[in-house]
């Protein structure tokens, strides 16, 4: 027979209606132990859990399904339709508002994906882009492709971080500015080959893959453009490759293709991929 120990002994005048029952601490145990002094409820047992309660919430401003939910109040939300900002399915979520306006926020454990921005700086080389004004004569510059009828070239190289996770799909993309107000299409190539480190078996950078985008017109001046560097946002298949792995880039422009139509500057603002995360770092040095 179970014996739940309590540390103060509540039922005298438990038969009184709407009287009010506390006690300093209380333990739920099967060895009649006493709580440990730091908790308000102590749970021992072996074989069970602490089952939270599962509601389902249907936004994370949800001020209805709980009424008046206390700040940091945990439930597991069941819904896997909640909606609002930072909402992300079943689990567990703690009111980080307030009472009367609740914010429910989702704990994310290590595992669980997200994306994140993988940014890189540019470098000029051979038939490099020109450093210019974003506007006018004075202020910061930016990096210009210009329309010179030839080829001009930026190169980078990106390591995937170790809280990359491995083997998922990379999105290339650029941020850009037309320096002109005008119709027309750039046509923007991206290079690049991929190759894991490896200890103990040599890893060597396969051949160059180009990829070829059109941006289409007709442009606003010094608007911020994003471009995706594959076609229709395919990405770069991370299938095999692991942290640590290395690509080397070059990004370029010929405004004599007869698909590049736009008679004026491109600028880049910056180029960085979106990446799928999984946890905060790896467990070791060059492993996951």
């Amino acid at each position: 027979m179970k014996n739940y120990f309590l540390t103060v002994i509540f039922l005298l005048f438990a038969g009184f209606a709407g009287e009010k029952l506390s006690a300093q601490n209380i333990a739920i145990n099967t060895d009649g132990s006493t709580p440990d002094v730091s908790a308000m409820l102590d749970i021992v047992n072996s074989s069970k859990g602490l089952l939270i309660p599962r509601v389902s919430l249907t936004s994370t401003t949800d001020a209805s399904t709980i009424a008046n939910p206390a700040t940091s109040l945990l439930v597991y939300n069941t819904n896997a339709s909640i909606t609002g900002e930072y909402a992300a399915g079943v689990g567990y979520y703690y009111n980080a508002g307030t009472t009367g306006s609740p914010n429910w926020k989702r704990l994310v454990g290590d595992g669980e994906t997200r994306w994140d921005d993988l940014r890189v700086v540019l470098d000029n080389g051979s038939y490099a882009a020109s450093i210019g004004y974003l506007s006018g004569s004075s202020g910061p510059q930016i990096w210009y492709f210009r329309d010179n009828g030839t080829v001009e070239a930026m190169s980078f190289t990106v390591q995937l971080p170790h809280s990359w996770k491995e083997g998922t799909t990379i999105y290339p993309h650029l941020h850009w500015v037309p320096k002109a107000s005008e119709t027309g299409n750039v046509e923007w190539n991206f290079e690049y080959t991929w190759a894991n480190y490896d200890p103990v078996t040599t890893q060597v950078f396969p051949a160059i893959t180009t990829s070829t985008v059109v941006s289409t017109g007709p442009f606003t001046a010094n608007s911020h453009k994003i471009t995706a560097l594959t076609s229709a946002n395919a990405g770069i298949d991370g299938t095999g490759k692991k942290i640590s792995s290395i690509l080397i880039c070059r990004i370029w422009r010929n405004s004599a293709n007869a698909s590049d139509t736009y008679n004026d500057y491109a600028g880049v603002l910056f180029i960085d991929f979106h990446i799928q995360i999984d946890g905060w770092g790896s467990r070791e040095e060059y492993i996951k």
